[in-house]
C-alpha cells in the first residue's frame, strides 16, 4: 500500500509540474503573440454566448480603438462600436455563427475625425460537449488602407 501511495504522490507532483510548465509556456506564447500583433494590425477574440462576453486580444483592442486589456465586452457594447449601417449585418453574422455557421465580413468603426476604419473579420463557432454552439472565436484585421487603395484606383 505504501508503494502505491508514493507512486500516487509522484504522479501528482509530476502532473503539477507539467501543468506549471504548460502554463509558463502558454504565457510565453501569449506574450510573443501580443508582441507580434503590435507590429501588424491583427487581433483575435472569443465570444462566450452563455456569459454574453467578448474577450479581446491586445491587438483586437487596438484595432477597435479600445483601451488595451479591456478584454471583456457584451454583444451590445460591440455593436455600439460599429457604423450604424453595419450593425444589423454584424448581428446577423453573430446569430448565424451561433447557429453553427462560419462567417467572413467587413464592417466599419466611426472615428473621431469623421472618417471610419474598415475591419475584416472571420469567425467560427465554438461547440460544447453536446455539439451545440456555445460561442465563437475569430480574427480581426484592419483593412482601411486596402479600401483607400481601391478607392484611389477607381478615381
Amino acid at each position: 500500500m505504501a508503494v502505491q501511495h508514493r507512486y500516487g504522490l509522484k504522479m501528482i507532483r509530476y502532473r503539477r509540474a507539467e501543468q506549471k510548465r504548460l502554463k509558463t509556456g502558454s504565457k510565453a506564447c501569449e506574450n510573443e503573440i501580443n508582441k507580434t500583433t503590435s507590429y501588424i494590425p491583427v487581433g483575435s477574440w472569443r465570444y462566450d454566448a452563455g456569459q454574453d462576453r467578448f474577450y479581446w486580444s491586445e491587438g483586437a483592442c487596438r484595432i477597435h480603438g479600445l483601451i488595451p486589456l479591456c478584454m471583456a465586452t457584451t454583444l451590445k457594447d460591440f455593436l455600439r462600436l460599429l457604423h450604424p449601417d453595419d450593425r444589423l449585418k454584424a448581428l446577423d453574422r453573430v446569430i448565424g455563427c451561433l447557429e453553427g455557421q462560419d462567417y467572413q465580413f467587413e464592417y466599419r468603426i466611426p472615428q473621431r475625425n469623421g472618417g471610419f476604419k474598415s475591419i475584416g473579420s472571420i469567425g467560427t463557432p465554438l461547440f460544447g460537449q453536446d455539439q451545440r454552439p456555445v460561442g465563437m472565436f475569430g480574427t480581426v484585421w484592419n483593412v482601411t488602407e486596402k479600401g483607400k487603395r481601391l478607392e484611389a484606383e477607381v478615381i
